[in-house]
């Protein structure tokens, strides 16, 4: 669904990140099915996915610097 209509408070959590990026369409769709965004540029990214959990990766340099899963 189209999450644009939502707001959430801004913060560093990298949630609202993500959420500040769909809304505002900053991001690069991946696939569709399963359904995959990045955010960001070649070198320093966000990249989402979603199967049964959301995942998020966050990238910097080219370097994954970290992971977060969510249900």
């Amino acid at each position: 669904g189209d999450l644009s209509l939502y707001t959430l408070p801004l913060t560093y959590h990298i949630l609202s990140e993500v959420f500040d990026a769909i809304q505002l369409n900053n991001f690069k769709v991946i696939s569709k099915d399963p359904k995959h965004i990045q955010i960001g540029d070649k070198r320093n990214y966000i990249d989402v996915y979603v199967d049964n959990k959301l995942h998020i990766n966050v990238y910097k340099k080219g370097t994954k610097v970290s992971t977060h899963q969510y249900r």
